[in-house]
């Protein structure tokens, strides 16, 4: 049985397919990573009236975002800067990052 390899983590989040390049900003470092964003609507019926809410995540290799393990950091994805919220590491060599837009 094999496993995946960091070549075929970072395959998997080619900008030409279904990723995209972000910048990772711990303390102004500016480090530049490849990842899947996602946002998920949500619609939740409550009696008469609805309310709906968004998910925003951030999927990369974990050896790239091993910075993001604090939530004070942030990550700009074409020119939108979002707060990391929470990240987990699924042990597979990829995490999520979960996200909140910046108020301009």
């Amino acid at each position: 049985m094999s496993f995946e390899s960091e070549l075929d983590r970072e395959a998997f989040l080619d900008v030409d397919d279904f990723g995209v390049e972000a910048i990772l900003d711990p303390d102004g470092q500016r480090i530049r990573v490849k990842g899947i964003f996602d946002s998920e609507k949500e619609i939740f019926e409550t009696g008469d009236h609805g309310l709906s809410t968004a998910t925003l995540t951030f999927v990369g290799r974990t050896s790239d975002l091993a910075g993001a393990s604090q939530t004070d950091y942030e990550l700009e994805i074409e020119g939108v800067t979002y707060k990391v919220l929470d990240f987990y590491d699924d042990a597979t060599g990829m995490t999520m990052l979960n996200l909140h837009k910046k108020s301009t």
